[in-house]
């Protein structure tokens, strides 16, 4: 058996476990074994086992036998790393079942040689096993599926559906009337009528209650008749809804807590200061009353309560003007809540709950729940605060509970701040009266004043410490690090032998750990990460020391270190795989395991930097470098990515100036005229019978740095050109003309490829209106333009498209619009339905590059496409023993058998064009033809075509 010519890398199960989410089944043929070394989810359901152990013997046929015919071939390929298409067979449910598979050589453990195997179409087998097979899967399904006849009368539900909703209906429109809203039906149905998946989040009535459930609704089969069937998917989703709503009132309150303590802190009497805080707590906690009631005795010593202060929302009548509200015992009215108070309890409960005197009470001022918060000052309960809903039970949470409890303090501690400043106050008076009478007292006013002072000097540590250091991770923040990076630069002036570097880490792919496993897993997750950080460079907690390294946290997934006073570069290295082994090991975060990597920009101190601001932007930099060049790896910054940068942000600029001032020298587009054959050529153009005709718009050529070159494709039956292809070219004023592959990229990134794309597509069909003028003897003639993804996303490109096309006149038949796979593939249904919208309008559709992106096979019948182009890289390499031409000829026998035509780039020899006459395709274009030419050099090929196309192709043409 030959050596297969692989790539050195070896596959591990561990590796292809990312396998098992496709739908296509996929396996791993060991060929020294000839056995089964590995299979996805997939195969395992086709072949019905769990697992490859549980495979009988003697059920698999080897189609790289030795003894097979053709095998020295196949290998052959296999070893060169061509795709070979083997039809394999197995036994299933004791019959053979045969399926056509795509094979291609891989290296496995051990460095042994392996086939790797996909199924390409549908397997068959008998109808009763794929019923049983389809019945067995509703059963260990965890989630809810019903299936339902076309006229909406229930076929069946799974075991879970059951539990949830018991037997169900069996009457026609059973599935509408559960599973959509009246408001939503016609559009539920004309998803399906399309053949989409209708998919919305709604409250379903179940015999739990009222839960939220995410349904998809699409078509199916009947497994038994096969007829057309509706199939139901259901997820309950209620504990998301209610953890989002939960985090978004947490944040509320929040937010909400902070505005009232910084008006508690900033407004100039507590009168204010307290109106203002009830203010913001009542909006926040979404209530529609918030008060502050003072508990004091009577002359009976009876405890008695009065509303000092009451915030009431929008309809909501105030109580505080009220007499009975201002001497309300607690023992008549609300027995047993004076002492829950005074024990630092809060009192939360809906008032459906409470006893009948109680009851009645808070039902005559329209509360349907309240929350009481104590305050004490000095250690002695003072009053509380009160929180009311009129138009809600509310449940109060223990998180609600928490944040507003932090509220009640710093509200008693306005109330002790005003009661301790009115009592200093009336000590001076006094002192200033009777000083020498009154010194003991003035001394112990000035003990408590200075314990206050204290306190408050506490309070301000506590705020500046909050300003420099991140809330989340408790590390320095941004700004605390850019004084410490400041520092470092200064003593690297001073000292030119001073080296030290920043290090700038980002998480690889912390958003899919967000998305999946909820941000309350990704805060564990960087607070975990930030103490690994710690330990690994032996940092202490909270504060930068001057000989010790820092860690901060930027903000998001982004960390920065600052590595003092180091020797060399390879101790920033050092470092750095230092970081990346203490990040492998997986997190146990909520009881399950996280792992995550890091990329990382170095940048040091020996560039001499006039900024320290320039080593975090270059460390930062150079770890978008890392993370390009494949994750979870560093990369040191140096002066030719610098350059790189720095030339990249010019042609930034430069592209947006050429761009602003294209469009000040004229906002509104015009036509031109392209000149007539030059004084070289014996023939005029009245000659030749070319018109000339008068257009209704302006001929004057826009000036501009960007010009359209147009390139010929060329018909291989009749030599004829048929019409050309459109390409963007920059001149640039300092640097010529610019390579597209430079500045298309940038352009895509700015935005800016929206507008210049909108402009391309205008002139484009400007040239070929004054062309089809020019040459109506040549008609039909076509103009191709490439559409970007992000022009192909646009909402807008339809009404674009109308908009040009009847300004210049042309006919939606004659323009060709090219499009790239990986447009088409990222968002098949909505691709789907922009192509067929441009379909309507007769425009010619075309697959750009095909072969070079995803090229999936599955997708591409699904789409209204006409063309396939056939990337220059597999024409190139049609050589004379005709390599490649295998894959050449599946790409024309493929679009031929889906109604497309073929057409061939960069054809640049007579060899290729021979070969590709040969296997069948119809048109072509590349510098064997003609390179891409300005619009006056693509008249005159218009002007000889006749001549010059035809000496350059060799056709078997009729005579006569």
């Amino acid at each position: 058996m030959p050596q297969l010519k692989l790539s050195d890398s070896i596959l591990n199960r561990q590796e292809l476990a990312s396998l098992d989410v496709l739908v296509s089944p996929i396996w791993i043929w060991d060929l020294d074994q000839n056995q089964v070394w590995w299979a996805n989810a997939a195969a395992l359901t086709l072949w019905g086992v769990k697992s490859i152990a549980k495979r009988p013997e003697g059920t698999w046929s080897n189609p790289f036998d030795e003894n097979s015919s053709g095998i020295e071939l196949d290998l052959e390929q296999l070893e060169q790393g061509t795709t070979v298409v083997k039809q394999w067979t197995f036994q299933a449910d004791g019959e053979p079942v045969s399926i056509r598979c795509a094979c291609s050589g891989i290296r496995i453990e051990s460095g042994r040689m392996g086939v790797l195997v996909e199924g390409m179409t549908e397997v068959m087998k008998r109808h009763d096993w794929e019923l049983w097979r389809s019945n067995e899967v509703l059963k260990q399904a965890t989630v809810m599926i019903s299936l339902y006849k076309a006229d909406g009368t229930m076929v069946m539900q799974n075991p879970v559906a059951k539990r949830c909703y018991g037997e169900g209906n069996r009457e026609k429109n059973a599935w509408k009337e559960r599973f959509v809203q009246s408001s939503d039906g016609e559009q539920a149905l004309a998803c399906l009528e399309k053949g989409n998946v209708f998919y919305h989040e709604t409250q379903m009535q179940t015999l739990q209650g009222v839960r939220w459930h995410a349904v998809e609704i699409r078509n199916a089969k009947d497994p038994v008749t096969g007829d057309r069937a509706i199939l139901v998917n259901e997820k309950d989703i209620t504990e998301l809804k209610e953890a989002a709503v939960q985090l978004q009132q947490r944040d509320r309150l929040l937010e909400g807590v902070a505005l009232a303590t910084y008006a508690l802190l900033t407004a100039p009497n507590l009168s204010e200061a307290i109106s203002k805080a009830l203010a913001e707590l009542g909006n926040a906690a979404g209530v529609d009353r918030a008060y502050l009631v003072e508990n004091y005795q009577s002359l009976t010593e009876e405890h008695l309560m009065r509303i000092c202060w009451e915030w009431v929302g929008e309809g909501i009548t105030s109580s505080k003007e009220k007499p009975e509200f201002q001497t309300l015992s607690y023992e008549e009215n609300l027995p047993g809540w004076y002492e829950t108070l005074c024990a630092g309890k809060a009192i939360g409960l809906r008032v459906k709950d409470l006893s009948d005197n109680e009851r009645r009470l808070l039902e005559a001022q329209g509360i349907q729940s309240i929350l009481i918060m104590p305050i004490a000052i000095e250690g002695r309960f003072w009053g509380f605060i009160g929180f009311n809903d009129c138009h809600h039970q509310r449940q109060w949470s223990e998180t609600e509970e928490s944040i507003l409890k932090a509220a009640a303090g710093s509200i008693g501690g306005a109330i002790a701040r005003h009661q301790a400043e009115s009592k200093l106050a009336t000590l001076n008076a006094q002192l200033e009266a009777i000083v020498e009478e009154r010194t003991a007292k003035l001394k112990a006013a000035n003990d408590r004043l200075r314990a206050e002072i204290s306190e408050k000097a506490k309070i301000e540590e506590k705020l500046r410490h909050n300003a420099f250091h991140d809330a989340l991770t408790e590390l320095p923040n941004r700004t605390l690090f850019m004084q410490e990076l400041r520092q470092e630069w200064e003593r690297g002036k001073q000292n030119p032998n001073y080296l030290f570097a920043v290090l700038f880490l980002d998480l690889d792919r912390f958003k899919v750990i967000n998305d999946s496993l909820g941000h309350g897993v990704g805060d564990r997750l960087l607070i975990e990460i930030a103490e690994r950080l710690r330990k690994t460079l032996a940092v202490r907690p909270h504060s930068f020391r001057r000989n010790e390294h820092a860690i901060a946290r930027l903000g998001g997934d982004e960390f920065a270190i600052l590595l003092k006073d180091i020797r060399a570069l390879r101790t920033a290295r050092r470092v750095a795989e230092r970081i990346h082994a203490c990040l492998t090991r997986p997190f146990a975060i909520e009881g399950q395991e996280v792992f995550t990597s890091v990329s990382i920009g170095i940048a040091l101190s020996s560039r001499g930097y006039e900024r320290p601001e320039d080593l975090l932007r270059d460390a930062d930099i150079v770890m978008y470098r890392a993370k390009a060049l494949g994750r979870s790896r560093h990369e040191v910054f140096d002066t030719a990515m610098h350059d790189r940068v720095v030339r990249l942000l010019k042609l930034e600029n430069d592209l947006r100036r050429a761009f602003s001032e294209g469009e000040k020298r004229s906002t509104n587009p015009r036509f031109y005229l392209s000149p007539t054959p030059d004084s070289q050529n014996n023939e005029s153009a009245e000659e030749l019978g070319i018109q000339t005709p008068s257009l209704p718009f302006n001929s004057v050529k826009k000036p501009s740095a960007f010009t359209l070159h147009y390139q010929p494709i060329v018909c291989l039956k009749t030599g004829r050109i048929e019409g050309f292809e459109a390409l963007l070219r920059w001149e640039h004023p300092e640097l010529g003309l610019v390579p597209p592959g430079e500045f298309i990229s940038i352009a895509e990134e700015t935005g800016l490829i929206a507008p210049l794309g909108q402009w391309v597509l205008r002139e484009a069909c400007q040239q070929l209106r004054i062309w089809q003028d020019q040459f109506p003897q040549l008609l039909p003639l076509t103009v191709a333009v490439n559409l970007s993804g992000r022009q192909f996303s646009r909402v807008d490109l339809i009404s674009q498209v109308d908009r040009i096309l009847a300004e210049t006149g042309i006919e939606g038949s004659m323009l060709k619009l090219e499009i790239t796979e990986s447009a088409i593939v990222d968002n098949p249904e909505l691709a789907t339905e922009m192509l067929l919208q441009l379909k309507q309008r007769k425009i010619n559709l075309c697959m750009d590059d095909f072969g070079t992106g995803y090229s999936s096979l599955s997708y591409l019948h699904q789409f209204p496409l006409d063309t396939l182009k056939i990337d220059r890289s597999f024409v190139n390499r049609i050589g004379v023993e005709g390599e490649n031409s295998e894959i050449v000829m599946t790409i024309v026998s493929l679009a031929h058998d889906l109604g497309m035509e073929v057409i061939a780039e960069g054809v640049e020899t007579s060899a290729q064009l021979e070969k590709l006459q040969q296997l069948g395709c119809a048109m072509a274009q590349g510098y064997l033809f003609s390179p891409p030419v300005d619009s006056e050099q693509a008249t005159q090929l218009l002007i000889q075509e006749g001549k010059l196309v035809t000496k350059l192709v060799t056709l078997d043409r009729p005579t006569g």
